[in-house]
């Protein structure tokens, strides 16, 4: 029986299917894309506990079962195990052993530095962790472009989903004593918002930097880059009728509204 959280490639079934992204992850996000991109609450508002657990069995015993499930299923139901998956994960997405690196990370306090140590602790993940953040970074992007209509902004989208894909690990662990004194509900929320609302030329070097040609002639990942080019930041801002996405640019240190 294929296990529910065999969906990562590094286990047997999923190396045998050879997926990038685990099969419940691209299901789920191409539903609520499908569907559910103008609705009211998307990802915050919890799906029927029972359509839950039924599309989560059908992931466990038959993928193509769970598709047609997850294609009739309520969207809050969808929505709901992709957010109870992460959550569930042994080792969430982020890992367990880069959680004291996240934390300390995003603690600094200068702009550039922070950006540079929070870069390169994303190229630092397994590869399979990588490419399936970066899939549901974009994916969330698509969600608050729509925010007019669904009401999930940038800073919904981080609240809901950073501490399933940051958090310390299981008490009894040896990571867990290391941790415990780390915890901080804010960082989980502060690490996806940056990565949410950092340039999109950061994702596209980065899968760059991690394809087999790019890592045979400059090894896992580059952190650095030319710190004169213009990188559009998006930012949210309040115009009255709710937040609403904007962009800026920033270059050394500058910044200018678009």
């Amino acid at each position: 029986m294929l296990c529910y959280y065999d969906m990562f490639c590094m286990y047997p079934d999923c190396r045998r299917e050879r997926h990038d992204i685990p099969l419940i992850v691209e299901t789920c996000v191409e539903e609520v894309e499908r569907r559910g991109m103008s609705e009211v609450g998307v990802y915050r508002v919890a799906g029927v506990l029972r359509d839950v657990k039924e599309l989560r069995e059908a992931f466990d015993t038959d993928y193509l079962k769970a598709q047609v499930i997850a294609f009739e299923a309520d969207i809050h139901a969808v929505a709901g195990l992709l957010k109870k998956y992460f959550r569930e994960l042994p080792d969430p997405l982020f890992t367990d052993g880069l959680y004291l690196s996240f934390v300390d990370g995003m603690g600094l306090s200068e702009p550039e530095a922070r950006e540079q140590a929070l870069v390169t602790l994303l190229y630092s993940l397994p590869p399979v962790n990588f490419k399936t953040a970066v899939f549901l970074f974009r994916h969330l992007r698509r969600i608050a472009a729509n925010s007019k209509e669904n009401k999930m902004n940038l800073n919904n989208l981080a609240t809901v989903f950073g501490p399933n894909l940051l958090r310390p690990a299981p008490i009894g662990t040896e990571e867990s004593f290391l941790n415990m004194a780390a915890v901080d509900v804010a960082t989980p929320v502060n690490v996806l918002m940056f990565f949410l609302s950092c340039p999109e030329e950061i994702l596209d070097e980065a899968q760059i930097s991690t394809s087999p040609s790019s890592t045979a002639s400059t090894g896992r990942g580059r952190s650095r880059r030319d710190s004169r080019k213009k990188l559009t930041w998006i930012e949210e801002e309040d115009g009255g009728g709710g937040r609403q996405i904007r962009t800026s640019r920033r270059s050394s240190g500058r910044t200018s509204q678009t």
